[in-house]
């Protein structure tokens, strides 16, 4: 088993919990890729690998962590890859946890979970909130339906047999999606014939945190890639359709998301109502509110980016 870790630009972060990966993923090595970072995380990796022979750093341009992935595997020496996201923090065991499901079988992405702490209930918790919620739907969903898992694919905790990730280098390469390239990777292993499966028993924690600014730039992140996924991938999604941010909402709310689209005041509206809402702590409130702002600001994006791709290929 090879641990095989992403990291751009978060030495400190990372630093502080390589000791809890080292010692949860034992006897796994551990492979970390700094994707291009100029914060000092080489020399930190040089340095912890002196002294962990486990330990194994690679260096490269910045090209992304899907490339990252797939030079950590390249360097990689396990049968099974686990892939850890560099703010994923696994729980004692996972490694062979990991390996018993492949034993088991050929064939497969086994997905592990990755819940979010409970946000800190400040007025800029949100964001971590939102996403907290966003991810346990995804979980539901899987256990609901498991032929679904790699359609809907986060990849910050995840394991495949280190051959198979290889053999889909050139697509996985290409497969575009930007903020969403967990989802290209998990449609192109389900087109490869690879099956997903959660296991909620595999545990980790997810340390996430942004700020409310950059949760923002996420939302335009995800709307773009979003675009990418459906224009390179048309034959399992179908064209992007901006009316489905509205699925889901209150009629007034999808109204108002519908608004938007011809006028400016519903995204000024939501701005100044998060501000109200956070400093008054109707913190339920505002995470509705920032909820609908999300949609505004990804289908927004989406459409532009949409815009600027070529026509899909229905048949590809």
């Amino acid at each position: 088993m090879s641990v095989v870790i992403p990291t751009h630009e978060r030495r400190a972060q990372l630093d502080a919990v390589l000791d809890e990966i080292l010692a949860n993923t034992a006897p796994a090595e551990v492979v970390v890729v700094d994707d291009g970072s100029t914060d000092g995380t080489d020399a930190m990796l040089r340095r912890r690998a002196e002294a962990e022979p486990r330990l194994r750093a690679v260096v490269q341009e910045n090209a992304g962590a899907m490339s990252a992935r797939l030079a950590g595997a390249r360097a990689a020496t396990g049968d099974v890859v686990l892939l850890l996201d560099d703010d994923v923090v696994p729980e004692p065991g996972i490694a062979e946890r990991h390996a018993r499901h492949h034993e088991a079988g050929d064939g497969l992405v086994v997905v592990g979970y990755m819940p979010v702490a409970p946000a800190t209930g400040d007025a800029d918790s949100y964001p971590r909130d939102i996403y907290a919620r966003t991810y346990e739907q995804h979980c539901r969903g899987w256990e609901a339906e498991p032929d679904r898992v790699l359609h809907t694919m986060w990849a910050g905790h995840a394991s495949l047999r280190r051959d198979a990730l290889l053999a889909l280098e050139p697509r996985l390469r290409d497969g575009g999606g930007g903020y969403h390239e967990d989802l290209a990777f998990g449609l192109i292993c389900a087109d490869a014939g690879l099956h997903g499966t959660f296991d909620r028993a595999l545990r980790s924690r997810h340390l996430y945190a942004r700020s409310p600014a950059a949760w923002r730039r996420d939302a335009a992140s995800s709307g773009r890639g979003m675009a990418e996924i459906h224009a390179g991938h048309a034959a399992a999604l179908g064209p992007f359709d901006p009316a489905a941010v509205e699925r889901g909402l209150p009629a007034p709310a999808a109204w108002l998301v519908r608004r938007s689209r011809r006028s400016p005041w519903p995204r000024r509206a939501l701005l100044l109502a998060i501000q109200i809402l956070g400093a008054a702590r109707v913190l339920r409130v505002q995470r509705f509110a920032a909820g609908l702002l999300w949609r505004i600001d990804h289908r927004e994006a989406a459409i532009r980016r949409t815009a600027e791709l070529p026509l899909p290929d229905q048949t590809s």
